[in-house]
């Protein structure tokens, strides 16, 4: 909404424009809002009292007020159509133990995607937001993916839009979910990774190739197997592209031996080949029976913590 007037308890706007076809009501909340001189205020209020295009409510308003932001819902990033109680901004009817294990990333129009694990609901859920720069909960539309989880989430959006999800289910097994857009978040399809192994600590990446105007894309995932030994990290790739058939074949990563294993307790991390990927170096970074590899023509790259810093470069036969 646009002000034209206001006091300290009380807004008159010039225009509104609905929320979802939300008209404003008695009970609703209101984000009074000044940004002047560099410097931002904001203040949350509850409407008491509608009468045409006037919305007052009780305790008073010390900064300017430029516009008003009035939604039916509540104050976290998630939002929803719950009504909420603002003591202590404290949402009523929303999760107090979501995003224990969570991960974002942006659509190629830049719009943030969060993954997340519900641990109150032991489910997997996702958030998208509608601009480059989200500030208020209006902003966000939160799925429920109906998929049991039970944390270890990583995400990635690839450049088709499409969404990838590892994370564990409630049977603490590893899993993976694609949606092919925010649209489809809601019909996702749980398909297992591992059961075996630590099966935590991990990351999710994909491999892109393009072939005309088509893009394939591969979900791959790195994960800790079994920490300060030769069979410390486990690399998994789909058989087949997402969206289509396949299954999950997984490798353990080879060791250097000992003084280069993995240790508990620390994100290991992955990025796989996208289109355009190359490297500032020719350096041979892999030999395997005559066949070499630079870092630009390999297919995934492991990072993660031994007794040192170390890299795995990973390439298919």
């Amino acid at each position: 909404m646009t002000e034209s007037s206001y006091t300290k308890t009380s807004v008159t706007v010039a225009s509104v424009a609905g929320v979802n076809a939300h008209t404003p009501a008695v009970g609703d909340t209101i984000a009074l809002m000044c940004n002047k001189a560099g410097n931002y205020s904001i203040s949350i209020r509850t409407i008491t009292k509608v009468d045409g295009t006037t919305f007052s409510w009780v305790g008073d308003v010390s900064h300017e007020i430029a516009t008003a932001t009035i939604y039916g819902g509540n104050m976290n990033v998630v939002g929803g159509a719950a009504t909420s109680n603002f003591s202590g901004f404290t949402p009523t009817g929303q999760s107090s133990s979501a995003g224990l294990s969570a991960d974002i990333d942006v659509t190629s129009a830049g719009l943030p995607v969060v993954a997340y694990y519900d641990a109150e609901n032991s489910k997997l859920k996702v958030a998208y937001a509608d601009s480059t720069e989200p500030k208020l909960a209006s902003a966000w539309t939160r799925v429920d993916t109906g998929l049991s989880c039970s944390g270890e989430v990583s995400m990635r959006v690839d450049s088709n839009n499409g969404i990838h999800i590892m994370f564990k289910d409630a049977d603490g097994q590893l899993c993976y979910a694609y949606a092919s857009g925010t649209s489809a978040l809601n019909s996702m399809k749980e398909e297992v990774i591992d059961t075996n192994g630590t099966l935590a600590y991990g990351s999710l990446s994909v491999i892109e190739s393009k072939i005309g105007d088509k893009t394939t894309v591969v979900p791959t995932v790195t994960y800790l197997n079994s920490a300060n030994t030769a069979s410390c990290i486990k690399y998994a790739y789909r058989t087949a592209a997402a969206g289509t058939t396949g299954e999950w074949d997984y490798q353990i990563v080879p060791s250097q031996g000992s003084g280069h294993y993995a240790v508990a307790e620390n994100k290991i991390s992955l990025e796989s080949k996208k289109t355009g990927w190359s490297s500032g170096t020719t350096d041979t970074i892999l030999t395997n029976g005559g066949t070499t590899a630079t870092p630009a023509t390999v297919d995934s790259v492991i990072a993660f913590k031994s007794k040192k810093f170390e890299t795995a470069y990973l390439k298919s036969e």
